[in-house]
């Protein structure tokens, strides 16, 4: 198996020529960061999720003026929403999702705002929120909601105070809103600086306090029953974020792999059989 890797690089010319800006002029770098954290990467549609996304039921929407895409794929029993991770796609899900349409379930998906096939538009996890919104309106109530990397923010920021609680399984997430940034300026050569002018950005900008709105404090505070899932070699969401989310979170199991990394992690045997299992235990 081969070694997990991150999902994206910043070329050394582009880390090097922020730390030297984050040193002269702060606020210049901070405002390339800020650009460059919220323009996700434009992937294809690698051919082997061609087959489940023409199975679905396509409608183009609007969340926050910028368009996405649902995908609806019916069956006769509860119907679960799955939310995809920062520049991915609903299809990332494909494996799981053709075991759950083997078991009747009714599934709902969608690439966000600037993923997928959408037209290439910066984004945020305000615009991740209000598709979700959308979704719920249109296709729900969910019986459990299933969210990778960012998707399990999303959808515990969406979902954590439902009443009745309904189960979230978040896959690969991150802990809080501040070590994903702190992940991003890793990735992108930024320091401290430049973090804590993010951190100021997002309050400001959303109006929100950002450890309030982190994954970890709202499931903490609501305990909703779940499951974390998280590879121990994930470069792009350290491991650290599921032990965090496992002290907070006291009605939810951590499910850990090995060299599965970011991605991979969506499409193991065991970990694709353990979801099913607890679904089939848990899921009205």
């Amino acid at each position: 198996m081969a070694t997990p890797k991150r999902s994206y690089t910043l070329p050394s010319y582009l880390k090097w020529g922020i730390q030297v800006l984050e040193k002269i002029h702060p606020y210049f770098a901070t405002k390339l960061a800020l650009r460059l954290f919220f323009t996700p990467l434009k992937f294809p549609v690698p051919a082997r999720e061609i087959a489940v996304r023409e199975k679905a039921r396509k409608e183009a929407l609007m969340a926050n003026g910028k368009p996405f895409t649902s995908f609806e794929w019916t069956g006769s029993g509860p119907k679960i929403l799955l939310c995809h991770g920062w520049s991915g796609r609903g299809s990332q899900f494909f494996e799981l999702i053709e075991r759950l349409l083997e078991k009747e379930y009714h599934v709902v998906t969608f690439d966000a705002p600037g993923h997928g096939e959408n037209e290439h538009h910066q984004a945020s996890l305000h615009d991740y929120l209000e598709s979700i919104a959308i979704c719920t309106e249109k296709f729900g109530p969910f019986a459990a909601a299933i969210g990778h990397s960012l998707g399990g923010q999303a959808i515990s920021n969406s979902f954590a105070s439902s009443q009745p609680p309904i189960p979230l399984i978040l896959i690969a997430a991150p802990a809080s809103i501040r070590n994903t940034t702190v992940s991003f300026c890793n990735v992108i050569g930024a320091g401290n600086e430049v973090y804590k002018r993010i951190i100021s950005s997002i309050e400001k900008t959303y109006d929100v306090n950002v450890d309030e709105f982190s994954a970890k404090h709202l499931l903490q505070l609501n305990n909703p029953p779940g499951l974390i899932i998280q590879d121990k070699e994930d470069l792009d969401v350290p491991y650290s974020n599921a032990i965090e989310l496992h002290q907070s979170w006291k009605n939810a199991e951590l499910i850990s792999t090995s060299k599965l990394g970011h991605r991979r992690v969506l499409s193991d045997p065991t970990v694709l059989e353990r979801i099913m299992l607890y679904l089939k235990t848990n899921v009205v």
